[in-house]
C-alpha cells in the first residue's frame, strides 16, 4: 500500500495471549460525537449488530503463536467477511460467536474456519464455518456511496481481546463499540481501493469487524489507522467489496 510507513493495520499484528491479563489495561478513548449523536443510539445499534460480529483466533507460522481479529457474518450459511491480514499465513483459524452479552473462548465453542476467498487487491478475505442446522445472524450490507461527511458511524469489533480475557470465565466479553463520524467528504483512494475515513476509535483487533451506519447496516470494513496522527481510521467501503462478495459466495 502506498505510504505504508504511515499506516498500521489493526489486526494480525496483535498476538493473542489468552492466559495472561495485564495489570494495566489501555486507557479508554472517549467516543467522538456525531451530528446524529444520541445517548441511546450506540446501545441500540450494538444490540442489533453484536450477534453478527465474530471473534477470530489464528495460529500461524507453524508455531504456537495466536493472533486475534474480528469478522462479520455476511450470510446465514456461515460466510464471514474479515481482513486478509488477520488470517494471512494461518495454519488454523477459529471463529467464536457472540451469544447474549459474551464470547466464550473454548474448544467447545470454537468453529473451525476455512478460507474460501481472498481479494486480489483489497485487504479482504471470506471465511466459511459450518453452523450445523441453525442459521447465523447475518448483517445487512448498506450503501457506502450514500455516506456524508459528519454522518455518524459506529465501529464494532474485538480490539485488545487478549488483554480482557478472563481465564476463569473463558470469556472476552461482548464486542467493543466506538462512536464516531465520517471525517472525509468522499472515500480516500489508496492503491485503487476506496476507504471511508472515520474518527471512530480503531485499535489492534478491530480489523475485519464492522463499521455501520445508524441503521446498523455494514458500510465499511475497518482495516488501518494513521500512526502519525490521531483519530484517522480507514475502513474499506462495502460497495467496493459487494461484487467480489457476490462472486465468492454466490449471493
Amino acid at each position: 500500500m502506498a505510504f505504508a510507513s504511515s499506516l498500521a493495520i489493526i489486526g494480525h499484528g496483535q498476538p493473542a495471549k489468552a492466559p495472561t491479563v495485564p495489570t494495566a489495561p489501555p486507557k479508554e478513548i472517549p467516543p467522538s460525537p456525531g451530528i446524529e449523536d444520541s445517548t441511546d443510539l450506540p446501545t441500540t445499534i450494538e444490540s442489533k449488530v453484536q450477534p453478527s460480529v465474530v471473534f477470530i483466533l489464528c495460529r500461524c507460522c507453524g508455531g504456537d503463536k495466536w493472533y486475534s481479529g474480528s469478522g462479520t457474518i455476511i450470510d446465514k450459511r456461515g460466510y464471514i467477511l474479515t481482513s486478509k491480514h488477520v488470517i494471512e499465513d494461518s495454519d488454523e483459524i477459529l471463529v467464536f460467536l457472540c451469544k447474549g452479552e459474551d464470547v466464550i473462548v473454548s474448544s467447545e465453542t470454537a468453529y473451525e474456519a476455512n478460507v474460501i476467498g481472498k481479494h486480489e487487491k483489497a485487504d479482504l478475505a471470506i471465511l466459511k464455518i459450518e453452523p450445523g442446522q441453525k442459521n447465523l445472524p447475518e448483517i445487512v450490507l448498506g450503501d457506502s456511496d450514500n455516506l456524508k461527511v459528519q454522518q455518524q458511524v459506529i465501529a464494532i469489533g474485538y480490539p485488545f481481546a487478549d488483554y480482557f480475557y478472563s481465564k476463569e470465565a473463558k470469556s472476552i466479553g461482548p464486542p467493543t463499540v466506538t462512536n464516531g463520524i465520517v471525517s472525509l467528504s468522499k472515500p480516500r483512494n489508496l492503491d485503487g481501493v476506496p476507504y471511508i475515513q472515520t474518527d471512530a476509535a480503531l485499535n489492534p483487533g478491530n480489523s475485519g469487524g464492522a463499521l455501520v451506519n445508524t441503521k446498523g447496516e455494514l458500510v465499511g470494513i475497518p482495516t488501518a489507522r494513521l500512526t502519525e496522527g490521531q483519530n484517522i481510521g480507514l475502513a474499506i467501503a462495502i460497495n467496493y467489496a459487494k461484487p467480489w462478495i457476490k462472486e465468492t459466495i454466490g449471493k
